[in-house]
């Protein structure tokens, strides 16, 4: 029962932090490109080619890696969260073009909605604090991510 609990935590957590995150990613994402040049200013150290549905603007390596990380991030975290949440009365069809799975939640405790609702709090905190120290040691150090 209490690996139950602790799965239910888990995945809520996983599940509010992967949605906050990419929501995050979206607003960030937004305002960079707003206020972004649409050429190079070496000056400003914004020199990384992002292409933003076909207009071209030029990031700095912070804001490459940031978007990078958050889109790397929150998709996987999110749709690990479904993987890592106990389920119940499982059924799985499968045939030669496609495959489902239904099956239904295993939260007796109801912990799963307050463990989304703390993880959605608690991912701008993440994104913003450690997320930025993160990044900024990862760009001193000479590594930096860029999606193009």
């Amino acid at each position: 029962m209490i690996a139950n609990k602790i799965r239910n935590v888990i995945s809520g957590s996983l599940a509010g932090y992967g949605i906050a995150s990419f929501i995050c990613l979206l607003f960030l994402q937004s305002r960079w490109v707003d206020l972004a040049p649409r050429s190079p200013d070496l000056a400003l150290n914004l020199y990384l080619k992002h292409n933003e549905h076909g207009s071209t603007v030029f990031f700095s390596p912070f804001q490459a890696t940031s978007c990078a990380l958050m889109f790397a991030t929150s998709i996987p975290l999110f749709f690990l969260s479904g993987v890592v949440a106990p389920k119940k009365n499982t059924k799985f069809e499968a045939n030669y073009i496609a495959a489902r799975a239904i099956w239904e939640e295993d939260d007796p405790s109801h912990i799963r909605k307050p463990a989304f609702i703390f993880g959605a709090t608690g991912a701008p905190f993440i994104i913003y604090f450690a997320g930025s120290w993160l990044v900024h040691w990862l760009n001193a150090n000479g590594i930096v991510f860029d999606l193009g």
